[in-house]
């Protein structure tokens, strides 16, 4: 702004006006006409980008919604200029710029959601043992209902099929 000579933006806005209406008189438009011409565009121009910046604002608060862009407010700054640059959303400007790392957070968000669930089951097993010592872990086998079914007809317990259907 210091060097157009100006210190505040409106004396910088109407600066540029004035450069602008001084161009469409050069192109023989009157100067009354030149400087609403000059005024308008300026003021479209702003209100264009107040549009479009509420857009941005719109499309961000329903990107919040979904955990993935939870840090969208700590780029929003370099996400409008760059979705503006661009021609493109904001859910796209984010996905360039924050998907790649934000995918690998996800996956380890993940991943340690997982361990923490594994860790919950395993600490709900109860010691069923009369002494509470610790017992011999537990084989399972996964049978089918008709075989379970073939089992008892058999009378053989689950174990002693099972250890039958393996030979």
């Amino acid at each position: 702004m210091q060097q157009a000579g100006v210190n505040d933006p409106e004396a910088l806005a109407k600066r540029l006006d004035e450069i602008e209406s001084q161009r469409l008189q050069e192109q023989g438009v009157p100067p009354e006409l030149a400087d609403r011409i000059a005024r308008s565009e300026r003021e479209l121009a702003e209100q264009k980008a107040a549009i479009r910046l509420s857009k941005f604002e719109v499309e961000a608060d329903k990107l919040k919604n979904d955990p993935f862009y939870a840090d969208i407010d700590e780029h929003m700054d370099e996400l409008v200029e760059f979705a503006d640059k661009m021609s493109i959303s904001l859910e796209d400007a984010y996905n360039v710029k924050h998907g790649r790392r934000r995918m690998k957070e996800q996956e380890i968000e993940i991943k340690a959601e997982a361990k923490l669930e594994r860790e919950r089951k395993q600490a709900k097993k109860v010691d069923t043992s009369i002494s509470g010592a610790s017992t011999k872990a537990t084989k399972r086998f996964n049978l089918t209902t008709e075989q379970k079914a073939m089992a008892k007809v058999a009378g053989m317990t689950e174990e002693e099929y099972f250890k039958n259907l393996r030979r």
